[in-house]
């Protein structure tokens, strides 16, 4: 399957204030390349078989999107109808959409075919000039919502989502919120699948995964603190798993760095492995980690996981469970972990093995690392990095 990159902004966030609005004086066509250059298509293009103003509205019809590929090379997608209601072109560029809709499309590539539902936009922003420094550096809007969306390969669904939706908020700036959601996915392994691998995912009840996920983020743009709060997948039959995390030094001129970046590597297409370090190393430029943690909820898996590897030792999930701990303890020796991170680890997977509930990791720094630190440290003396962190482990709180 070919593979399609499509730069999105790494934060979409809402303007506080919009310039005053000017007389409706934007052709279709430069309302085209202003969604080009909100949306950082810079090798891509968006290109309408007709379109038309009524109004203040616009309307663009059998729409292509041009999409740069792994390759170098651009792939062009279908996307139907797109309905802007009520622009307004404000006196220094910048355009504000009361609401948009844009109809579902079908991608097809290969054997593979995509299928995107129909999605509506409330209150989108499209600053003229994203690198001015006086705007939030993306395209901005106070709510999105996408209906159910597909992927089918050699004639079988094998993945799906129910519903998409996403809130903006910066009402309060400098402090800026975001809640996103996606509800009712499921993924279905192709069929056939290598026997061993069909046995596992029987042994686990997961034949079919279903699940829901959610985020919540919390940006400050004056001091740069970026926290990922409640990101939160549900498993079916299975547990949830969570993960928190806070990043300091994201201010307002990293974010623009970070998305012109972004477009300037969509505009270069395929780059060379010294060229993507060369990237994520500038990108780690002046982040730090302020904390961490990645926990798991169980809901039958870990049962069912401990049943079918203690039957494929000839034993049973119980006997397993209760060496576990042991082999594992004895495995983290050889790491030269201090003895009561150590001591720790193996009591919580006691505890958790014992009576599945859930099991929490934790970063918890004594002040904020800079992430290059983190990459030079884990680079060089890996086995320092638990003490660098101030790791810690728990079970069934």
């Amino acid at each position: 399957m070919t593979k399609v990159y499509a730069p999105l902004p790494l934060v979409s966030v809402i303007a506080l204030s919009l310039s005053a609005p000017s007389a409706f004086a934007l052709t279709s066509s430069e309302f085209i390349a202003a969604l080009e250059h909100g949306f950082s298509m810079p090798a891509g293009t968006i290109t309408a078989g007709s379109s038309r103003m009524e109004g203040d509205d616009v309307f663009l019809e059998d729409i292509t999107l041009t999409i740069p590929i792994e390759d170098g090379t651009t792939t062009s997608v279908p996307a139907g109808n797109m309905h802007f209601e009520d622009v307004t072109l404000a006196d220094d560029g910048d355009i504000s959409v009361a609401f948009a809709r844009m109809d579902g499309f079908l991608f097809d590539a290969d054997s593979v075919q995509v299928a995107i539902g129909a999605a509506e936009i409330v209150n989108l922003y499209i600053p003229a000039d994203k690198y001015s420094g006086e705007t939030l550096p993306f395209v901005q809007y106070d709510a999105l919502s996408g209906q159910s969306s597909t992927i089918v390969a050699n004639g079988a669904e094998i993945a799906s989502i129910g519903s998409f939706t996403a809130t903006m908020d910066q009402s309060a700036l400098p402090l800026f919120t975001s809640e996103t959601s996606l509800t009712n996915i499921q993924i279905t392994p192709p069929d056939p699948l290598p026997p061993e691998a069909a046995e596992v995912l029987q042994a686990l009840e997961l034949q079919s995964i279903k699940m829901d996920a959610r985020a919540n983020l919390v940006w400050n743009t004056e001091t740069g603190d970026l926290s990922i709060q409640d990101y939160d997948i549900f498993l079916e039959n299975a547990g949830s798993l969570g993960l928190e995390l806070t990043i300091g030094g994201y201010t307002m001129d990293t974010a623009t760095a970070y998305t012109k970046t972004i477009e300037d590597m969509s505009a270069a297409g395929k780059m060379s492995e010294a060229e993507q370090l060369q990237v994520f190393m500038t990108l780690l430029q002046g982040l730090s980690l302020s904390g961490a943690e990645i926990s798991f909820t169980d809901s039958g898996l870990t049962k069912r996981a401990l049943d079918y590897a203690g039957k494929k030792q000839g034993s049973d999930g119980d006997q397993l469970a209760s060496m576990l701990p042991f082999l594992i303890g004895m495995g983290l020796n050889s790491l030269e972990l201090p003895e009561a991170l150590t001591t720790q680890i193996t009591g919580s997977l006691t505890s958790y093995f014992a009576n599945p509930g859930n099991i929490t990791v934790t970063a918890a720094p004594d002040s904020a690392i800079p992430f290059m630190e983190l990459f030079n440290v884990g680079t060089a003396t890996p086995t320092n990095l638990p003490v660098l962190l101030n790791l810690s482990v728990s079970a069934n709180h």
